[in-house]
Order: structure tokens, then sequence, then C-alpha cells
């Protein structure tokens, strides 16, 4: 299991990076399932009802590339009185 954080003042070629990181991390892993918990602070369509970032867009597309599904479902705000979903599964 990986969990992780991803500040929201991070420069996005940090988040990249950070996310590089972690991506080769999870290759590098000869347990199969696994899972990755995190709050990326990222937003995107496929788990986000609001407004898309540059951020959302790279997750996205580096979780497709990993083979990673979404576990979330139904836009369920992950923040109490929030209506974002950033933190994923």
């Amino acid at each position: 299991m990986f969990s992780c954080y991803f500040s929201p003042n991070l420069p996005d070629i940090v988040f990249e990076r950070d996310l590089h990181d972690l991506g080769t991390r999870i290759m590098s892993c000869n347990q199969k399932p696994l899972l990755v918990l995190g709050d990326f602070n990222a937003r995107y369509p496929a788990w986000n009802l609001g407004d898309t970032n540059h951020r959302g867009r790279i997750l996205s597309d580096w979780a497709g590339g990993l083979d990673l599904v979404l576990l979330n479902n139904d836009f369920v705000p992950t923040r109490m009185g929030d209506m974002s979903c950033v933190d994923l599964s």
C-alpha cells in the first residue's frame, strides 16, 4: 500500500517529479494487487465535478500509464463542507 500527500503549494514541475518517483516505486513493487491512496490536490472530471486543474490532467495520464484503476465513485466530496474530491484511491 502506498499513502501519499501532495501539497497544493508545490510547483507543477515538483508535482510531476514526485509522481514519477512514486511511479518508480510502484513499478518496482512485486506485491500485486496494491493500493495507492492519497491527497493529490488534483482535480479532473473522472473524480471531481468541479473545475479541472493542470495537476488533474497530469495525474490522470500518470495513473493511466501505470494501469491504475480509480476506486472513488459517485463524486462524493472528500472533505467536510467542500465540494472537491482531491483524495483518491
